[in-house]
């Protein structure tokens, strides 16, 4: 081929690649325009279909949980479960029946690295738990209004809060108030996880309740917590008058870790001379770091829900500091003189390694004057107040001690 005509050729395919690389880039910047126009709805509508499947997934697993207990008595695969004296329920042991199976230790390790890892997976188990927690509760009557509001913390942080206020009659004064603080073992939860629960406190103890957010771990680590617990008491004292509640009759309470802030936070409130809440209202509470000690958790640290591996990671990650673990805040039940504590509603579960915590805080309270109400749920696991939806004895409960709370803030 002639020099000429090679270097025709060579001028040709360059104008080709040109040619062609000007309609990629073209069509590339068509691409980029079409994502920056439509992503945003086609996100939004991703989203919306991912959320209205979980939710048909979560009424069909309400409507399924709902049925009689006779129902699930059918499907049990052994006979009832019967431990120290204790029988469980039906709908409680088809539950881990249907976890039979399962690589427990395997699942635990990757939920523990989860929360370490932190990131999207994380921010999803948080959001899936709370889901999981609220679909089978029980709110009673809609609230005469909920309000969003937020609390400054002690850090300079903020806390995210839900003021719940009911519909009440023939009540001539400010209603009294239940400050409330959700479980999750100090990693998971929020207010989103207990919003049905503390509105059927709300409705059956006729207060008004303010649940609270509180810094999680691993993010946040011991004192954390129990601080975000001061200051909401703080924002409590100075503004449930806007909101129809009575700043002289403010109770404390909350589920298994959140009981323990709330007791916590009346030591820390004792300590100071500082006014103390009206009342504790305590699910399932832990109270002592030592749970090994008690025989609740040989007899129900495995195979009922709750266990020994989760209550040893929660302490982990709250407390990553084993010289802190010792510290008698953590382990409010080791107080030697609880005189002067306000008055409490103590429940446990029967099938729970918390138990004889809750029983022997019971005892201890009435030991040093402190007036105690303890109730024992006997065929339930812990986290129970999660099913008064679906689990009668679950509703009953619930509603047994929310209406003894609203029997002791108006003495």
């Amino acid at each position: 081929m002639k020099p000429s005509l090679r270097l025709e050729r060579c001028r040709i395919d360059k104008r080709r690649l040109n040619f062609r690389s000007s309609l990629l880039r073209m069509a590339m910047k068509r691409l980029l325009r079409w994502i920056l126009i439509t992503s945003p709805l086609v996100l939004i509508t991703a989203v919306w279909g991912i959320d209205t499947l979980r939710q048909n997934e979560l009424a069909g697993k309400r409507a399924f949980e709902a049925q009689p207990d006779s129902a699930f008595e059918a499907m049990l695969e052994k006979p009832p479960i019967v431990l120290d004296g204790q029988i469980l329920h039906p709908k409680v042991q088809y539950n881990l029946q249907a976890r039979a199976g399962q690589d427990m230790s395997a699942r635990r390790e990757g939920l523990r690295q989860v929360l370490l890892n932190g990131g999207l997976k994380r921010s999803m188990l948080r959001k899936h738990i709370d889901e999981d927690w609220n679909y089978r509760t029980d709110s009673g009557a809609p609230m005469q209004s909920i309000h969003e509001v937020k609390i400054p913390g002690l850090d300079g942080n903020t806390l995210d809060a839900r003021v719940y206020v009911p519909k009440v009659a023939n009540e001539t004064e400010d209603l009294p108030v239940l400050l409330y603080f959700h479980g999750g073992g100090f990693i998971f939860a929020s207010i989103e996880a207990m919003h049905g629960a503390v509105q059927l406190m709300a409705n059956e103890a006729r207060v008004v309740v303010v649940s609270v957010n509180y810094r999680l771990a691993p993010e946040y680590t011991y004192p954390a917590a129990n601080r975000d617990a001061m200051a909401a008491w703080a924002w409590a004292r100075k503004h449930v008058g806007e909101f129809g509640g009575n700043a002289e009759r403010i109770a404390v309470g909350g589920d298994s870790a959140g009981a323990y802030l709330s007791v916590a936070t009346s030591l820390a409130l004792r300590e100071r001379g500082e006014a103390l809440p009206a009342a504790q209202l305590l699910y399932y509470p832990v109270v002592d770091t030592a749970a090994e000690k008690y025989p609740s958790w040989r007899l129900f640290g495995e195979d009922f829900g709750l266990d020994k591996y989760f209550i040893r990671v929660a302490l982990e990650l709250y407390v990553p500091d084993p010289n802190q673990r010792d510290d008698l805040r953590l382990s409010p039940i080791r107080e030697n003189d609880l005189s002067g504590m306000p008055p409490a509603i103590i429940v446990s579960a029967g099938f729970d390694p918390l138990r004889d915590q809750a029983r022997d805080y019971a005892r201890k309270l009435e030991e040093d004057g402190v007036a105690a109400t303890y109730i024992n749920a006997a065929s339930l696991h812990h986290g129970f107040l999660e099913s008064s939806g679906t689990i009668n004895d679950a509703g009953r409960i619930a509603r047994q001690s929310a209406t003894l709370l609203g029997m002791q803030l108006r003495r």
